[in-house]
């Protein structure tokens, strides 16, 4: 649809979900997760008017939480195909899948910094960067007793916002936050009683 709300156009087949979505950089296609095989979640990609549909994954697994890479050649996304949720990457021609970690807890919601090129995810209720690789793996959060999810980096590779809950501060629910990409200087921008989550940047955002 139109950044209005005007205009809005299915893109998913009848009787199949259409979940998660992300474009790609170059605005060329959109990644979401589906049940399009009829059984569990598994990635999908089509153009923007809905066309040319291509499933990615194809595993009994739940794979979820897709996104792009900076250059919109491969994808990035959760699965749990391996017991608990890791991070793997695959090229658009499902060929390349490399696993990027192996943590015992549940690595989720990865957001993938086109100028910074690190990747932020969420894990075991905090926030995580690392390179691209898999590598350099550092905690941003470091919270007791507090739920950070739903990373998203800005254009600028700046800063990110997330969604944190914390009984210390609101018994509502999760509220938006925004941070520098090194964890420092965090900024709490809603206060209110709903539940407040899935942040995202506007374009030519810093």
């Amino acid at each position: 649809m139109n950044a209005d709300g005007s205009s809005k156009t299915a893109i998913s087949p009848g009787g199949y979900s259409g979940e998660q979505p992300a474009w790609s950089p170059d605005g060329s296609r959109i990644v979401f997760v589906s049940n399009y095989s009829g059984g569990g979640a598994e990635i999908c990609t089509c153009k923007p008017d809905g066309s040319d549909w291509r499933r990615l994954t194809n595993n009994p697994a739940e794979d979820t939480s897709p996104t792009w890479s900076p250059d919109s050649q491969r994808v990035l996304f959760a699965s749990d195909r391996l017991g608990n949720m890791d991070l793997y990457v695959m090229k658009l021609d499902r060929t390349g899948l490399t696993r990027l970690t192996h943590h015992s807890g549940d690595d989720i919601e990865p957001t993938w910094s086109g100028v910074t090129n690190k990747i932020v995810f969420s894990c075991n209720d905090d926030l995580y960067i690392m390179d691209s690789d898999g590598r350099h793996r550092r905690n941003l959060t470091v919270s007791s007793g507090a739920s950070e999810r739903y990373p998203c980096w800005a254009p600028s590779g700046n800063r990110l916002t997330y969604a944190c809950y914390s009984s210390k501060y609101t018994s509502a629910g999760y509220d938006v936050y925004t941070m520098k990409a090194d964890g420092t200087d965090r900024r709490r921008l809603t206060f209110g009683d709903a539940l407040d989550w899935m942040p995202n940047w506007a374009v030519g955002a810093s």
